[in-house]
């Protein structure tokens, strides 16, 4: 077993569906499971296990049912990322490193490293931390505390594999 497969707690093999979309399909699905009407850089979805009205949560992902439905299964879940919107956020953010190279509008995790990546391929891995990540149900929205606890797992995972510059 790797160990970015120990430290997210799953089995050797699962499966996660990766959808590149348009902005209209993302903001399709955000309004419909969000109840916000616009588009996003990405949206996770954790597997029909989870498809209730309460969001999963980190203890929830550590529950036993929950394990035993993954080693079953195998499928961790859906995410649709948008590439119009990351590739109108790059162009952002490079504009923004022109006006103030010492400021960032993103605060922690993986959205400040993304700030300084202009390419959406070094965007891409950070997203899919950032979405696995809530697909093991950590959720940044939360509270103050979550969002702590989610970028800080999220630059574990950047340590981990090596992706910070």
């Amino acid at each position: 077993m790797r160990s970015h497969e120990l430290a997210l707690n799953l089995p050797p093999i699962y499966d996660v569906n990766l959808w590149l979309c348009s902005d209209e399909e993302i903001t399709m699905h955000n309004l419909e499971y969000r109840k916000i009407n616009k588009s996003t850089d990405v949206l996770s979805f954790p597997s029909s296990f989870f498809h209730q009205d309460d969001a999963p949560s980190v203890e929830t992902s550590t529950d036993p049912s929950y394990s035993a439905f993954l080693a079953e299964s195998k499928i961790l879940g859906d995410i649709l990322i948008s590439v119009p919107y990351v590739n109108r956020q790059i162009e952002l953010d490079k504009k923004e490193q022109l006006i103030d190279p010492n400021h960032s509008q993103h605060d922690g995790g993986v959205s400040k490293l993304m700030s300084a990546m202009y390419t959406f391929e070094e965007r891409l891995p950070l997203l899919l931390i950032h979405s696995l990540l809530h697909l093991r149900g950590y959720d940044h929205e939360r509270s103050e505390d979550d969002w702590k606890l989610q970028c800080a797992r999220e630059l574990e995972f950047v340590e981990l594999l090596d992706l910070a510059e």
